[in-house]
């Protein structure tokens, strides 16, 4: 069976983050660790890595067009979800340089020229599946006191893009 639009969204942004190499400018190697919907971890994955996690309860109602409402714009509220290497004195610090290469990469769904071109066609909203989204904040947490906590980081995305429910698999 074909992918759903959403499930080709969440791919999409999958190869994006992937994309965080040494090769494309980064001191961090997203090759091969970069998961979708997995909330579990053993001690010896090796970091950094990031799941992309949807959100519980989207954050938004969906604009919806025509007579059924068939057709909306639907927010997909999802949470990346990062570990790094700590370090002993400094345990979160590592973090932020996973957060900032994050964003950068994100940011090229999104950022545009000073004629308002995509400055990233490829990559722009996702080879244009996205009527928009929006970065972040994000947040570096330390480890909880209770056995198995770890430092982490959360950053926040919301995309919007047109569904029509009467055909999930449309791309238009």
């Amino acid at each position: 069976m074909a992918d759903t639009k959403t499930l080709t969204i969440l791919k999409r942004l999958t190869t994006l983050l992937a994309g965080i190499t040494p090769a494309n400018g980064y001191d961090l190697d997203l090759t091969g660790r970069v998961f979708r919907g997995k909330r579990v971890f053993g001690d010896n994955e090796p970091v950094p890595f990031v799941s992309i996690l949807e959100s519980m309860r989207p954050d938004a109602q969906p604009d919806e067009a025509g007579f059924e409402k068939m057709v909306r714009v639907e927010c997909l509220d999802l949470l990346i979800q990062g570990w790094a290497k700590t370090e002993q004195d400094t345990p979160t610090d590592n973090l932020y340089g996973l957060k900032g290469a994050l964003e950068k990469r994100l940011a090229r769904m999104v950022v545009m020229n000073g004629v308002g071109n995509p400055v990233y066609p490829s990559d722009y909203r996702l080879g244009r599946l996205l009527t928009s989204a929006r970065i972040g904040p994000g947040v570096i947490r330390a480890a909880t006191p209770q056995p198995g906590g770890t430092e982490c980081l959360y950053l926040p995305l919301m995309v919007w893009y047109k569904a029509d429910v009467s055909d999930p698999w449309a791309l238009d």
